[in-house]
């Protein structure tokens, strides 16, 4: 057996039991090339190599076989920039994958995605609707909107509201946004539409009010003409204080609800001694309520009653049981002097000649064109009197008649009492500090005297029912007002069958 054979026999058992063996290879291969180096001594033959390894173009130049081989490194590896993971976008999306949140830096957008290496948001629009704001998106996928200096919203924030506008709860507008309670202004007290009910303040009905009055507790009294009735108001509740509800004539002893009215125009009442009057127009003639009995005032002598409009009473010590009226078309200011227990009154005339005109002077000289409304200073020295037919507001002091305003032609003008003008003034009221305050009826509007000049408290020109400031609320047809000891105006709105209230100041609490 050659050496050579007896060799691979025994590398055939050694690989039988697993063994790998590189070793030196000393005999020649009988086709060996002409290399020297494939004699050497230090040579190594890998015998698990493939066939073809000793291939000069597999083994690499001579002078890298001697380098050690890493076999843990990839035998792709080479220059530095090849081991680098692949590109994941750059800036917002640097280093995150496809649907990755990110922030495209733009403020309106939102829902910003990494797509393809890039930022993306879904534009969306920044508008409210409004020409009044400026719109600016707040980079959260909403806008943020400024008012400017010469607008509010309105309540449902989708109206734009110009500066100095109001609304029904005393609110004006200041313009950038911002609403302030502002004074005097006016609000529905009671009354909803035309008819007769009564119930709460929101509820409850009237039909034409005309004359009002409130008590020294705040009580309200309204002589609601075309129901028939007198109304109270109390506790925020409206009822039926006397009256039927039908148009008649008849007293009651025992129940107020029993008596009848017909057409009544006006109602006072005396807190100190628990009693009212009513100025039944139709009858012709002045009713007065005391407990629950309802008397109608006898009287006698040459003076005869035909439309009475308008009460009032004297408060001061000698006039405790005076009740003053305004006969509408005799054109003529009677009063009635009761004695304590009302026993017995004395009617007389005060001032006015029979004539209808426009006369000052001495009071049974002067002339009157259809009187309505009455009121006496806290002094009770003087009786104002609303003069319908001339336009103007007279005052009886003593026995003289004199004009306090208006020059006797319809119209509206504010300004120096003597040059201002009224429209039909229904009915007036002096408060503690002698302001007269006047239901301007025909201007849909308050007016007031004060310190020899005429301004307007409330009403726009045209009629309705707004309520608000000045320049935005108005009336319709205002005929009666009172006021309360804290100086708070009622107003009977006739045709809008209401009872208003004027804020002059802010209330108290």
């Amino acid at each position: 057996m050659s050496i050579r054979v007896a060799m691979a026999a025994a590398l055939v058992a050694l690989l039988g039991g697993g063994c790998h063996l590189v070793f030196p290879y000393q005999d020649r291969s009988p086709d060996a090339g002409a290399s020297a180096d494939l004699g050497r001594q230090d040579a190594r033959v890998d015998l698990f190599a493939p066939a073809d390894r000793g291939k000069a173009k597999d083994r690499g130049k001579a002078k890298d076989r001697g380098k050690k081989v890493d076999k843990a490194q990839p035998l792709d590896a080479g220059k530095p920039k090849d081991i680098l993971p692949p590109d994941l976008g750059t800036g917002p999306c640097a280093g995150k994958i496809d649907g990755a949140t990110c922030d495209d830096g733009k403020a309106c957008t939102k829902g910003d995605k990494c797509q393809a290496g890039k930022c993306v948001g879904t534009q969306f629009p920044c508008s409210d609707g409004l020409t009044c704001t400026a719109d600016v998106c707040d980079g959260k996928g909403g806008c943020t909107s400024t008012i400017d200096a010469n607008h509010c919203l309105s309540a449902d924030k989708k109206t734009c509201i110009k500066k100095g506008t109001s609304r029904a709860n005393c609110e004006m507008c200041k313009g950038s946004g911002t609403w302030s309670k502002e004074y005097p202004c006016v609000q529905t007290y009671a009354g909803t539409t035309q008819g007769y009910k009564d119930g709460s303040l929101k509820s409850a009905q009237f039909n034409h009010p005309e004359g009002i009055t409130v008590s020294s507790k705040g009580v309200i009294y309204v002589a609601d003409m075309n129901n028939h009735v007198i109304r109270q108001i109390t506790g925020g509740y409206v009822g039926t204080y006397a009256g039927t509800g039908k148009p008649g004539g008849d007293d009651t002893t025992n129940d107020l609800l029993a008596a009848s009215f017909k057409w009544p125009e006006d109602v006072v009442v005396h807190g100190g001694i628990g009693v009212g009057f009513v100025a039944d127009t139709s009858n012709s003639n002045v009713r007065r309520i005391q407990g629950k009995k309802v008397t109608t005032l006898g009287y006698t002598g040459k003076y005869q009653l035909k439309s009475p409009a308008g009460l009032a009473l004297r408060t001061g010590a000698s006039y405790n049981y005076s009740v003053h009226v305004a006969d509408k078309s005799g054109h003529n200011i009677y009063v009635f002097g009761c004695n304590q227990n009302w026993a017995t009154c004395a009617f007389s005339r005060v001032a006015g000649s029979d004539a209808k005109g426009l006369k000052n002077g001495a009071a049974l000289s002067a002339s009157f064109n259809s009187p309505r409304g009455l009121a006496v200073d806290s002094a009770a020295s003087k009786l104002y009197i609303a003069d319908w037919g001339n336009h103007a507001i007279r005052q009886l002091k003593a026995t003289t008649v004199s004009t306090v305003a208006g020059d006797g032609i319809a119209g509206k003008a504010d300004g120096a009492a003597s040059k201002a003008r009224f429209n039909q003034p229904e009915d007036i009221v002096v408060d503690s500090k002698g302001v007269i305050y006047v239901a301007d009826a025909g201007n849909h509007a308050i007016r007031k005297i004060e310190n020899g000049k005429v301004s307007t408290v409330m009403g726009a020109k045209a009629p309705g029912s707004l309520d608000g400031h000045f320049g935005t609320a108005n009336f319709n047809y205002p005929a009666g007002i009172a006021i309360s000891a804290a100086g708070v105006l009622y107003v009977a709105d006739r045709n809008n069958h209401k009872i208003r209230v004027v804020y002059l100041s802010k209330p108290s609490p």
